[in-house]
């Protein structure tokens, strides 16, 4: 059913927009088993009030109910699990998409969607129910609370490859599959989608079409496993073995897993979507990969024991991620990353086009942290660490005791976003770095035995002796850099850019001034609306760029991109503004590939008219017995001088030669590619070149008689 195919660029923008609704009613029936109680709801709406974590604890613990399939899934042995949950929540983003994403979009992007994309029609009249509604799911026998998962388990490996599941609450089976059959029905060769009636074991034999998979129930779920060909029998045989494994597998869930609570407990409800990935599972299918059994390298084993796995949820009440740490790395980690002091105070600082990143590292015991994390086997790496704190001091002309005992071990850098992007020359007196004082004689002296250091290795590096706020202090050249102490803050930067810091007086926005009061590890904001309206983008990438603006502009809060990264016992996990770090990790993968999909869409031309080519130069050599004479390349030059979008419209009047008459061949409608036909009678080869993005790379699509077809730089 490719039809559907221009679902994957609405659902990306779905799980990007949030709907603000709540969606209780599409909880799933409580399944059996010792998660029962914990029952899954789906994503809520209203964000609570944000509390920053101290230094010392994890984010607050919310009520746990874990996603519905995780209560279904074996905590050993899953590796991946990638889940949509709420069905009726995501088909009622999708609906928003159409009616308020889709009209801001720029005219060039929305005239490359699919029809299909752009018509709030569609959905419904191709599964032939209402599928932002829950009755609408519940009427085809599905439960839409459990959403939609896909899983790899460690069990189903066959031929060096990991074989994925699907799984979902199917509640009534019969009405499914008559679904199911109407639907194949209406949208293509009706051929039936059944149960055999044949079993292996747990695995029970579905037939859609031509293609078989097993159908097995554990826990209230419904996990299907696609099957290759029946003459693939030793194969099949593996695959439902190890499905009827895990469908009988009596052993604690997913959802019980203490790695997976750990993530999701900080989440007030269901999230809408997540992911998990056990690193060691993940680890051992890698080398089994490359055909060692499982076994990993004593390294790598050593991390994947410190740092066992990573979720990331996101949801309308917020977003996150955890990667988990044993005891032992949540301990490293903190004595590298946790200071005992706080940050010091930079709101003042933050202008409305102020970018800035803060980075804590623990100095009294961070080469103690760092040594930590280095395996047994390496030794002689950790002795080497562990001089490197020794020789510091001798490198730099700073005493230890003075470094540690006056800054705190915060480090912040400011740039003020310039009126143009990329700027004809560098502002320095734009760029600021701030550093956290704790005992401001010991900073001062640390300072001063740092700047003799460095003068003494260059001695062309001095400055005059300047006058700042007052007071003198040296100077390098040939800037005139300056380092001022004022309080809890040591302020590097040029004389001007450190005159301005101490007279500013900013007040950042809410969300800025919550990251910048976390007690986190790394902290970050960017203006995104003062670096967009700075940028100067090529006319070609216009179109693609406002595509991604509209998915910013729905993420941002106040003009702004923050949020920042927090150790605490757990491990590793997001922190201040999570709910706009995690969207803005989703766009900043889901637009590339959203644009990816939009060139895809345009290569499948290419794909289908050297087939037609194909199949009109075969018979041709039926009926005269051998092929056409070459044809040139058609049109003669590229579109995109002439067409921004790098269209041609490509009519019958362009293909004149006598073997396109022969072969019956332009291109149906405006064309994107250009065709060439290169024959000696004997043999040909049909082409297809196009430039997608007029970047002066072509892709090429090429087949020759009973080949396949040859791609070339696919979307370029």
């Amino acid at each position: 059913m490719s039809r559907a195919t221009p679902l994957f660029a609405l659902v990306t923008a779905a799980l990007l927009s949030g709907c603000p609704e709540k969606t209780t009613d599409t909880a799933p029936t409580p399944a059996p088993g010792p998660s029962a109680a914990a029952s899954s709801a789906a994503p809520e709406a209203q964000a609570p009030p944000r509390v920053a974590a101290t230094p010392s604890a994890p984010a607050e613990a919310q009520p746990y109910r874990p996603p519905a399939v995780t209560r279904a899934l074996s905590a050993a042995h899953t590796q991946v699990v990638v889940g949509v949950e709420g069905l009726d929540w995501l088909f009622r983003n999708v609906a928003r998409v159409q009616a308020q994403v889709l009209p801001a979009l720029p005219p060039e992007v929305v005239a490359d969607l699919p029809p299909q994309a752009k018509d709030p029609k569609f959905l419904p009249a191709f599964l032939d129910f209402a599928p932002e509604t829950p009755a609408g799911w519940q009427g085809v026998g599905v439960q839409p609370g459990a959403g939609l998962s896909l899983v790899l388990d460690d069990r189903l490996f066959i031929d060096g490859k990991p074989i994925p599941l699907l799984a979902a609450q199917i509640t009534e089976q019969g009405r499914f599959l008559a679904w199911l059959n109407t639907l194949e029905g209406r949208h293509g060769p009706k051929k039936g989608v059944t149960l055999t009636g044949e079993t292996q074991g747990a695995c029970q034999i579905l037939r859609l079409s031509e293609a078989e998979a097993c159908l097995g129930v554990r826990r209230g779920l419904t996990l299907v496993l696609p099957l290759p060909k029946a003459d693939q029998a030793e194969t099949r045989a593996a695959l439902a073995k190890a499905f009827t494994a895990i469908v009988e597998d009596a052993g604690p869930a997913l959802a019980d897993k203490a790695d997976f609570q750990a993530a999701l407990r900080r989440y007030p409800g269901t999230p809408a979507a997540f992911a998990w990935v056990d690193h060691k599972l993940s680890g051992a299918l890698w080398a089994r990969e490359r055909g060692a059994d499982g076994a990993l390298p004593p390294d790598a084993a050593f991390f994947l024991d410190r740092f066992p796995a990573s979720t990331l949820w996101y949801g309308s009440r917020g977003a996150g991620l955890l990667i988990r740490a044993d005891q032992a790395g949540a301990a490293a980690l903190a004595r590298m990353l946790r200071p005992a002091d706080g940050p010091p105070d930079l709101t003042a600082l933050v202008g409305p086009r102020t970018a800035f990143y803060r980075l804590a590292l623990n100095l009294p015991t961070l080469f103690e942290g760092v040594a930590d994390l280095v395996p047994p086997s390496r030794g002689q790496v950790k002795g080497q660490i562990l001089l490197a704190k020794n020789m510091l001091p001798v490198a730099t002309g700073v005493a230890w005791e003075d470094l540690t005992g006056g800054l705190t071990g915060h480090a912040a850098f400011l740039i003020d976003i310039p009126a143009k992007l990329p700027p004809d020359q560098p502002d320095p007196h734009g760029m600021l770095a701030v550093l956290g004082v704790k005992d401001a004689a010991k900073a001062q002296r640390a300072l001063d035995a740092g700047l003799k250091k460095a003068l003494e290795a260059n001695p062309k590096l001095a400055g005059p002796t300047v006058t700042v706020a007052g007071r003198e202090v040296p100077s390098l050249s040939p800037l005139q850099i300056v380092a001022l102490i004022d309080g809890p803050r040591l302020l590097v930067g040029t004389r001007v850019a450190v005159e301005r810091a101490l007279a500013a007086k900013h007040t950042p926005p809410a969300t800025v001034r919550e990251t910048l009061e976390d007690a986190t590890f790394l902290a970050f904001g960017l203006p995104f609306e003062a670096v967009w309206s700075a940028l100067e983008l090529p006319p070609e990438v216009k179109a693609n760029a406002e595509a991604g603006r509209v998915f910013w502009d729905r993420i941002l809060t106040d003009g702004y991109m923050a949020g920042g990264l927090r150790v605490d016992e757990d491990g590793l996990s997001s922190a201040g503004g999570g709910a706009v770090l995690m969207p803005g990790i989703l766009a900043a993968i889901a637009i590339p590939a959203f644009l990816k999909y939009i060139k895809r869409s345009k290569a499948s031309q290419a794909r289908l008219e050297v087939m037609r080519l194909t199949t009109a130069a075969e018979a041709y050599k039926a009926e005269h017995g051998q092929y056409p004479p070459s044809a040139p390349v058609t049109p003669a030059k590229s579109a995109c001088p002439d067409s921004e979008s790098g269209r041609y419209l490509a009519g019958p009047e362009q293909f004149t030669h006598p073997t396109w008459q022969a072969l019956g061949f332009p291109p149906a409608g405006q064309s994107y590619y250009r065709y060439e036909f290169v024959s000696d009678g004997n043999s040909f080869t049909a082409r297809a070149l196009g430039d997608l993005d007029c970047n002066g790379v072509e892709s090429t699509f090429e087949r020759v008689p009973e080949g396949e077809l040859v791609i070339h730089r696919e979307t370029e």
